[in-house]
């Protein structure tokens, strides 16, 4: 546990860090623009690491086979006491949505460029398409917590048939309308092939 806390404070330094560059986006040229972006870059490895490291934990999160049967607790609200299972999912996922809420505001700024921020558009919604996450994301409000911009690409994410859908909602946005020359080739984006990769070896144990 104590290895867990060391490494999840490891992660929320980095956030910090993001975050106190964020309050100065406005001010920022090219080089700092890139120092930003390289800054929520290692921020998503830290996150990375994390996920592989704590694979028992983490993996629950796209584990095809979870359902509500699972966390039952999580979607009734007679109960005021949450499982071990669905208060470290709901960890898992609030560092998923700390690191999307400031790639989104980041991009949304112009710090990030929409050919850098289109593999995040992949990954926001390949995690937020999941039914393990509409379930937690519902089931424990965590929307609350969380800006406008982000939350409607999540809406988005789960009222789309498929990416493709996602993508033309998407790409009718006001900060994202010429982005959708840069989406056909994120299959090549290194976090959807870690993704595919990951779940083609744990779902073969």
């Amino acid at each position: 546990m104590k290895h867990n806390l060391v490494e999840i404070s490891a992660i929320l330094v980095g956030f910090a860090t993001v975050i106190a560059l964020i309050m100065t986006l406005e001010k920022s040229n090219e080089i700092q623009k890139t120092d930003v972006y390289q800054r929520l870059e290692f921020a998503s490895i830290d996150l990375f690491r994390f996920e592989i490291e704590q694979t028992d934990k983490t993996w629950r999160l796209y584990d095809p086979k979870f359902n509500i049967e699972m966390d039952t607790t999580i979607l009734n609200p007679t109960s005021d006491v949450l499982t071990q299972e669905a208060m470290e999912m709901i960890n898992h996922i609030t560092q998923l949505l700390n690191l999307f809420g400031m790639s989104v505001e980041l991009h949304n700024k112009g710090i990030i460029h929409d050919e850098h921020f289109a593999p995040w558009i992949k990954w926001i919604y390949f995690i937020t398409s999941l039914e393990s996450f509409k379930i937690l994301w519902y089931g424990a409000e965590l929307g609350e917590h969380y800006k406008e911009d982000l939350k409607e690409l999540i809406i988005i994410s789960h009222d789309s048939a498929n990416f493709d859908a996602f993508t033309e909602s998407v790409c009718e946005l006001k900060y994202y309308k010429k982005m959708k020359k840069y989406l056909p080739n994120y299959e090549e984006d290194g976090r959807n092939f870690l993704f595919k990769k990951k779940y083609k070896l744990n779902s073969q144990k």
